[in-house]
């Protein structure tokens, strides 16, 4: 592996932290992607939750292409990642179930919905092995990367502030909703908070992508 992986040993000896095992919850656009990038760089534990199947419209902004139309996000996310990384080892579940994120460390939210969002934050409150609570969120030439200490009581409390009910959340036009450089950016801060975790370097709480914009905040 040290071969395989030289040419980023001065920014992460990944051989010290493959094993540490992350979850992702949601394989879709932001998910996919990260669960891939992650396997490249060297990790090998994960868990990945996901219910849906791929659809057509998925194509353009997710890991997938026309041959995985119809499967199941969660376990053509994990082919791809096996594919990238022969020594991964994921468990693939359907809908999130907090007894099967007992031995995570690191838990990264993908999902849609406001209240699953809710759903997966309280179950990683209570799980007292989850140190790291990554949540992603997209709409169309924006991103939004919350990162929240789990042994941190002021992080949680803020982070909890961010959390309202689906209705309140802004609608965007079907054609709006999502596109394959904000995804890229996403999966590209997630990774890099990862590593930063790994590494015990501070932390930003909150990221704001905006590709409306000529740079980035």
């Amino acid at each position: 592996m040290a071969t395989e992986y030289q040419r980023q040993t001065g920014i992460i000896d990944i051989e010290k932290f493959r094993d540490n095992k992350i979850t992702i919850v949601g394989c879709g656009a932001n998910g996919s992607f990260i669960g891939i990038a992650l396997a490249k760089m060297g990790l090998t534990k994960f868990g990945l939750y996901d219910f849906d199947s791929v659809k057509i419209h998925n194509l353009p902004n997710q890991f997938f292409s026309w041959r995985d139309i119809g499967k199941k996000k969660v376990a053509v996310t994990a082919r791809y990642m096996k594919h990238f990384n022969r020594l991964v080892e994921v468990k693939i579940f359907g809908r999130f179930d907090i007894t099967t994120i007992l031995n995570t460390s690191i838990v990264v939210s993908c999902v849609d919905k406001m209240e699953v969002r809710k759903e997966i934050f309280n179950s990683c409150k209570r799980n007292k092995i989850v140190q790291l609570f990554i949540d992603t969120r997209m709409a169309g030439l924006q991103g939004q990367v919350y990162t929240v200490d789990m042994t941190n009581k002021k992080e949680i409390e803020n982070y909890m502030k961010t959390l309202f009910a689906d209705d309140e959340a802004v609608q965007q036009r079907c054609t709006e909703r999502s596109i394959l450089f904000t995804v890229l950016g996403i999966a590209s801060i997630v990774c890099n908070q990862i590593i930063k975790a790994f590494k015990e370097e501070e932390l930003r709480n909150y990221i704001v992508l905006d590709y409306s914009i000529p740079q980035l905040i």
